[in-house]
Order: structure tokens, then C-alpha cells, then sequence
């Protein structure tokens, strides 16, 4: 009997089913990879638009809070803030917290302090700190700047010269404060103190500059200078040293600080003197601006009030004669006047009465011992497109120098043709403002206030008190603004 001996031979359907477990078991394992992949890539994608996603609200957080630092200056710039008096209130460390408008931030803007005292730049412009928090999300951005608002102030120097000042034969400056009080109550008696000259002085802010490019501060013969000399280009005693121009260093040309100089001139800057001066703004009112202002009063003004004499109908000249008296204005009262021109004769005396503004589109002449004299809480301005004459006069001004104010809109040829003289004995509370027009300040003449020109020659023991308080910003209209730091806090 034969054995048959069978083969284990795989069928069809033993194959099939082998392939399908393979094919499970590579189906299992690309699943798994490729839910690894869509795992990681889950992840990576998740983690990217977190990432996005943060960095987006973080970008959003920092111009939030860019934008609460342009919000915040542009209110100081405008005044629009809680406190009023913020632009020169040393106290003004508590201001609110306050929003933009439709934005996620915050923001407070305060004076500049470091130890209990408000910060200022050279000139006494106080700097302002401002610090904003934008949020967007979880996100948040912090930023700090401190900022200095520039202003348009035509008195922050005692004498101001746009093309250059000439100081000599006697001539003195110093300072005082009228909101502190009379210039004779701070002054220091001789006794106490004397220059080289033998002045007593009160304060040390009787300042000099020039303004345009490439001019000049000659200081000579005896001159007393409280306070410092700025030039755009020298400082110097005319005719010695380098260069061609006849002027040179301070350190070779002119005693400074008390000390005396090497030359002889006896000329003495009590401050500093600095040469290659910034260029400043000689025009910072712009006096095309105020003038056409001015010009409204040609039209309408209080002209028919006056009588004739010394109002002249007709050519609406005012002629004062000699040792005759006129009151212009109204106490309590605003009043303008219009005058072709305007000459005070002799010994005459004109009282001005509550806030008075005169345009003058002819000459302002003041003869010999004439006399403004300002009640106490009165105003006088003068825009005048003339010449400006005063030759021993006095202008009593029981108020601040601001209060009585001269405009002058004429144009000087050269720095020799003077359309503004102060002279002989002439006493002046008040400011000038002529930086167009070529002065004189000579022969003995006292002058309290501030004075700009477009060049300004004294000497023949001319005085001249610079009024501090000029330098107050209140009433200045704000031209700009200079960011001095920015840093992001966080």
C-alpha cells in the first residue's frame, strides 16, 4: 500500500489572507505616521499662530501705546489737559490718566522730575515726561518719552540782534524779576558788591545773541555784561585778533567770569561767552503775521471818541503839543486806534487808561522830556511801520515790561540805518520788538524790559535790565515740539 504524501501547498484564499494582514499591519503603521505628522504639524501650526498671534498683539500693544504718546503731546501742545497752567506750573506732577479714543491705552503726561525738582532745558523751557501703556489681548507695551515743547518767544535775551550786536563805551547789563518785585528792590547795593566798573547789579541774566548765520557780539570799551554772550559766529573786541573780521576767540579777546582781560578794553563778560552759536529764529512772532492783524484796526477802531486836538480827523495824524496832557483809552475797557502818525511834543504827557493798542502806519516820535505814563493794570501796544524816535523821555509803566509793547514792521538797509532810537536820558519800562529794523541805544538811556532788532549798537552809558519774567511761556503760541529721550519700558 502506497502512501501518498501531500504537499502543503497554500491556496488562494491561505495567500489572500497573509496579504491583507501585511497590508493591515503597513496601513496601521502609516496611520500612525501620518497622525504623527498631523500631530507635529497640529502642534508646529498651533505654536505659529500662537506665536503670530502674539506677535500681532504685541505690534497692536506698542503702537497702542505710540499712539498714547501722540495723543499726550498733542494735548500739551493744544492746552488740552486738566490743569491750565501745566506748561509752566512746576507743580504739575499729578496729572489724570487719560485715553485715546477708540484705542486700548492709557496715558499721563507730567512735568519732567528728578529729585523733587522740574527738569529745564538751558533757556528754562521745563520738559515734560510722558508715559503710555497699550494693551491688546494678554498683550501690553510700555513707553517713556520725555518731550520739550518749542515756543514761538521773542524776549528770552536782554538785547537780541538778528544780524549782530555792538556793546561799548559804558554800556551795562544785568537782570531782575518784575514778578518778584521792582528792579530797585533786587538790586545789590555797591557796598555788598560792584563790578569793575563800580555797578551794583541785581541778577546775572543780562544776555546777549545774535540769531542769523555768520554775526557777530562786540563787546568793548568798559562794557559790563551780566549774563552770557551767544554768537552765531564771534565774540570779541573789535579790531584785535583773528580773523579779517577784526574779531576773535573769548579766551584771547575778552575777560570773562570776573576775570580781566589781556587787551585793555576793560570789557567783562560776567557769564559765558560762546561762539558758533546754533542759528535761532529771528522772527519768531512773524511780523507780516501780527501786522496784517494790526491792520483790522484801520478799519474799525474807537477813532471817532477822540477829540480834536490832538486827533486830526482829516489825516488821522495825533499831535500832542508841547505841555499839553490826553488820555487814551478807558479803564476797564479795550480800545484801538488807528494814527497815520504819532508825535508827543514837549513836556507833554499822555496817560494811557485800560488795554489800548495803537497802529501807527507812519512814524512814532516822542521830543524832547515828553511822556507815556501807563495807570496801574493798563495795557499799550504799538505797531508801527515807521521810524520810532525817543530822545529824553520817560514811560512810566507801574506794571510789567510786557505791558507796554512796541512793534516795529520797518526794514533797515544796513546795520547804520537805524529805525529805532533810544536817546539821550531816555527811560523805558517795556519790550521792543523790531527784527527787521536797525537800533540805537545810546546817551545815557535806561531801558527795563527785553529788546529784539535786527541789529542793535549800544553805548554812551546806556543801562539795560532784562526783565526775567519776559521769559515766561504763558501767552506764546507753541510752534512745535523736540522728543529729547524715547525708551520702551517693557
Amino acid at each position: 500500500m502506497k502512501r501518498k504524501h501531500f504537499q502543503n501547498k497554500a491556496t488562494p484564499y491561505m495567500i489572500n489572507k497573509q496579504d491583507k494582514g501585511i497590508v493591515l499591519i503597513a496601513t496601521l503603521a502609516l496611520i500612525a505616521i501620518i497622525t504623527l505628522i498631523s500631530t507635529t504639524a497640529f502642534y508646529t501650526t498651533n505654536t505659529d499662530i500662537k506665536i503670530s498671534g502674539n506677535y500681532k498683539t504685541s505690534t497692536q500693544a506698542f503702537y497702542f501705546a505710540e499712539a498714547g504718546i501722540h495723543d499726550g503731546i498733542g494735548r500739551l501742545m493744544l492746552g488740552d489737559i486738566s490743569d491750565s497752567g501745566a506748561k509752566e506750573d512746576p507743580n504739575w506732577n499729578t496729572a489724570s490718566t487719560y485715553s485715546s479714543s477708540g484705542l486700548n491705552n492709557s496715558f499721563t503726561v507730567t512735568h519732567h522730575v528728578i529729585g523733587g525738582s522740574v527738569v529745564t532745558d538751558d533757556s528754562g523751557t521745563p520738559l515734560f515726561l510722558i508715559s503710555s501703556t497699550g494693551t491688546s489681548s494678554a498683550s501690553t507695551k510700555q513707553i517713556e518719552t520725555v518731550v520739550r515743547l518749542i515756543y514761538a518767544l521773542p524776549f528770552t535775551m536782554a538785547l537780541a540782534g538778528c544780524d549782530g550786536v555792538t556793546i561799548e563805551s559804558n554800556v551795562f547789563t544785568d537782570s531782575y524779576n518784575s514778578s518778584l518785585g521792582s528792579y530797585a528792590s533786587q538790586v545789590i547795593p555797591s557796598g555788598t558788591r560792584k563790578d569793575a566798573q563800580n555797578n551794583p547789579w541785581a541778577r546775572d541774566r543780562g544776555n546777549v545773541s545774535t540769531a542769523n548765520a555768520d554775526t557777530d557780539v562786540i563787546i568793548d570799551g568798559n562794557a559790563q555784561i551780566h549774563g552770557s554772550a551767544k554768537a552765531t559766529r564771534y565774540v570779541g573786541i573789535s579790531g584785535i585778533g583773528i580773523p579779517t573780521t577784526g574779531l576773535g576767540t573769548p579766551d584771547n579777546l575778552t575777560g570773562y567770569k570776573g576775570s580781566p582781560d589781556t587787551n585793555s578794553s576793560n570789557a567783562i563778560i560776567y557769564g559765558s561767552p560762546t561762539e558758533n552759536n546754533p542759528t535761532t529764529p529771528c522772527d519768531p512772532l512773524d511780523t507780516p503775521t501780527i501786522f496784517t492783524t494790526a491792520d483790522d484796526i484801520v478799519t474799525t477802531n474807537n477813532n471817532a471818541g477822540l477829540s480834536n486836538p490832538p486827533y486830526n480827523p482829516g489825516s488821522k495824524a495825533f499831535d500832542l503839543d508841547s505841555n499839553d496832557s490826553f488820555t487814551l483809552g478807558i479803564a476797564g475797557q479795550i480800545r484801538n486806534y488807528h494814527f497815520t502818525s504819532f508825535n508827543l511834543d514837549s513836556n507833554s504827557i499822555l496817560t494811557i487808561n485800560g488795554e489800548v493798542t495803537c497802529y501807527v502806519s507812519g512814524n512814532f516820535n516822542l521830543s524832547s522830556n515828553a511822556k507815556i505814563t501807563l495807570t496801574s493794570g493798563s495795557k499799550l501796544a504799538i505797531f508801527v511801520t515807521g521810524t520810532i524816535d525817543f530822545n529824553s523821555n520817560i514811560v512810566t509803566n507801574p506794571n510789567e515790561p510786557m505791558d507796554f509793547t512796541i512793534y516795529s514792521s520797518a526794514t533797515s538797509s544796513s546795520n547804520t540805518n537805524y529805525k529805532v532810537n533810544l536817546d539821550s536820558n531816555t527811560e523805558l519800562v517795556g519790550t521792543i520788538y523790531a527784527p527787521y529794523a536797525a537800533i540805537n541805544l545810546s546817551s545815557n538811556s535806561i531801558s527795563s524790559g527785553a529788546i529784539r532788532g535786527k541789529y542793535i549798537k549800544a553805548g554812551s552809558n546806556a543801562k539795560f535790565h532784562y526783565d526775567e519774567a519776559l521769559g515766561k511761556l504763558d501767552g506764546y503760541p507753541i510752534t512745535g515740539f523736540e522728543i529729547i529721550s524715547w525708551r520702551e519700558i517693557n
